[in-house]
């Protein structure tokens, strides 16, 4: 029996991929998968935060979509901040079709996808870096979690792992 939030999914995406894809389990490093929106593919990649961010951006709708924008909003320009895969720079083309949507993304790696996904789109341009408040240089990469061994967690809070003793 499927659950009504992965209905919606159903429902939503008209794709049994994309809604298995969600699944953690599925993240296999360099694989990539397509879903068909507005007559184009998008490409994400499977296991990984991607389809949460298709569904979200592109697929709920009204009130709870994650951009409610009034009707009577029409701007010329759109920056996309973050734009990770770049279905928020989709979004904005789609929904304000005279704007000019630029798309920032420092990883390498989402920024290769955000290239994949706005081929033919001339109004949007992506841009392979950083907006802050500095001039400076960072690295990005993925983000390792670290592992947790009996040796590193605390058992009380406020004293020391050997129990005060020296």
């Amino acid at each position: 029996m499927l659950s009504r939030h992965t209905l919606k999914w159903l429902l939503r995406s008209r794709s049994l991929q994309l809604v298995r894809d969600r699944d953690p389990s599925r993240y296999v490093p360099g694989a990539v998968s397509s879903f068909r929106w507005r007559r184009r593919p998008l490409h994400y990649r499977p296991g990984s935060s991607d389809p949460e961010v298709i569904y979200k951006i592109l697929l709920r709708r009204g009130t709870k979509a994650e951009y409610h924008i009034p009707e009577r909003f029409n701007p010329s320009c759109v920056w996309d901040i973050g734009a990770n895969i770049g279905a928020a720079s989709l979004y904005f083309s789609d929904r304000f079709p005279q704007a000019e949507i630029h798309c920032f993304e420092p990883i390498p790696e989402n920024y290769a996808m955000i290239v994949r996904n706005i081929q033919g789109i001339d109004r949007i341009r992506p841009h392979e870096f950083a907006l802050g408040r500095r001039k400076e240089r960072s690295r990005f990469g993925p983000r390792i979690r670290p592992s947790i061994s009996a040796d590193s967690r605390s058992t009380t809070p406020g004293r020391p792992r050997n129990g005060g003793k020296r």
